[in-house]
């Protein structure tokens, strides 16, 4: 995260530092203009390849996993039994088929 709020704070700076074309002052500062533009140049492909290498490593049964399931798709879900879906055992011996009667 740090890199992320450090990267925010040069782009910030480097809004600010065009808009107001304060580095046009000196050449000291025109220098150091250069230097962060570079440095927020390398920031963003550091950035870039990071995720570019992420996606590489990614093993190809695992491309789809981020996305959601697919809409109608249970296979492979188990239904949970309810009360309703429990059939009585046949241990159980019912009033109406008591012997004798």
């Amino acid at each position: 995260m740090d890199a992320l709020n450090e990267f925010d704070q040069k782009r910030t700076l480097f809004e600010t530092m065009t808009k107001t074309k304060s580095f046009d002052i000196n050449s000291k500062h025109k220098s150091l203009y250069h230097a962060l533009m570079m440095s927020i140049l390398e920031d963003e492909y550091a950035m870039d390849k990071g995720i570019v290498d992420k996606q590489k490593k990614r093993k190809p049964d695992e491309k789809g996993k981020d996305e959601g399931p697919r809409v109608g798709s249970n296979q492979g879900l188990k239904k949970k039994k309810t009360s309703k879906d429990v059939e009585p055992s046949k241990n159980t011996m019912s009033t109406d088929t008591s012997k004798g009667t």
